[in-house]
């Protein structure tokens, strides 16, 4: 882009988004991506219309165009992870939230009332699901350096939402021959843990009170899921959100009692050693509970 002269590249940016959304599945994610390395370069001080427009789509009736701009939007906010905050990042994380962060909430909020509606058709639930899947990698992206006011503000909208799909089955999305592809909801509920964790680490008092219950429903999720590598997702990063819990002083009260200790080992850690390197990190788990070991008699099982 940058060998292209200036009219034409605006040109080309004012297209761009409309011509995503009237492109086939097939290439329409190629040219979201297109859009993406267009946008590290020019996004936001050369393309002040691009998140407008991106928005304006959220309210699409066509499932498909809406996946496609919450791909395209995922993609840009990546930048705010994993980097070391600076004034440019902040004044680009401020520009996003300014304009992203209330249209998010809404199109999470229609987007599970629309699942609900569409519990018996699975061609409406596929890119619904995934669409749930691209806004919470949004929300990670978006609250991966600070907690932000809005999300502070509507919190309990937010851990509604993800409450009710760590707790969401529906036959017609999972099969259970699969080994290898995790289902749509396996996806969802991945990437909701993975906002759990973020938050778990950042020590956020607002999101304090919601820990019992996530912890529960985790937990809850996690011995119910098989073996197999279609799992393997899943189940490590709700090991990562026990364990980032049990590290800390201040959260082990939600792992005093014995009962459920036992239930740590005998159920998840000790099954889970067995099967693949990938799920290893179950050792990690066993290495946080020394702590209480030494208190229980609980490594003493028949296997």
């Amino acid at each position: 882009m940058l060998n292209i002269a200036l009219n034409d590249r605006n040109e080309m940016k004012k297209h761009l988004v409309e011509l995503m959304c009237t492109l086939p599945p097939q290439i329409k994610a190629q040219c979201s991506e297109s859009i993406s390395i267009i946008a590290n370069v020019d996004f936001p001080q050369n393309w002040q219309n691009l998140l407008p427009e991106l928005v304006q789509k959220f309210n699409s009736n066509d499932p498909s165009i809406v996946q496609g701009v919450l791909l395209t939007a995922s993609s840009i906010v990546k930048r705010f992870r994993y980097v070391q905050r600076n004034d440019d990042l902040y004044r680009d994380i401020l520009y996003v939230l300014e304009r992203l962060q209330e249209p998010l909430l809404m199109i999470f909020k229609s987007t599970a009332q629309a699942v609900t509606g569409f519990s018996n058709d699975v061609a409406q639930l596929k890119p619904r699901f995934e669409s749930l899947r691209l806004i919470c990698r949004i929300f990670f992206s978006l609250n991966w350096q600070d907690l932000p006011e809005y999300f502070e503000d509507h919190m309990s909208e937010w851990m509604d939402g993800f409450a009710k799909f760590l707790q969401y089955t529906n036959p017609l999305l999972t099969d259970d021959d699969e080994e290898d592809e995790a289902s749509p909801i396996d996806k969802l509920q991945e990437a909701i843990v993975e906002n759990l964790e973020l938050y778990a680490n950042k020590d956020e008092e607002p999101f304090i009170p919601f820990l019992p219950h996530f912890t529960s429903l985790v937990w809850n999720l996690l011995l119910k899921l098989s073996d197999k590598p279609k799992h393997d997702g899943l189940a490590t990063t709700s090991i990562k959100f026990l364990s980032s819990l049990v590290a800390k002083q201040m959260h082990r009260d939600l792992f005093k009692d014995e009962g459920t200790l036992k239930q740590i080992i005998s159920n998840i850690v000790v099954p889970n050693l067995v099967i693949r390197e990938v799920r290893l990190i179950f050792i990690f788990l066993m290495i946080s509970l020394k702590s209480f070991f030494s208190k229980l008699d609980i490594l003493n099982f028949e296997h």
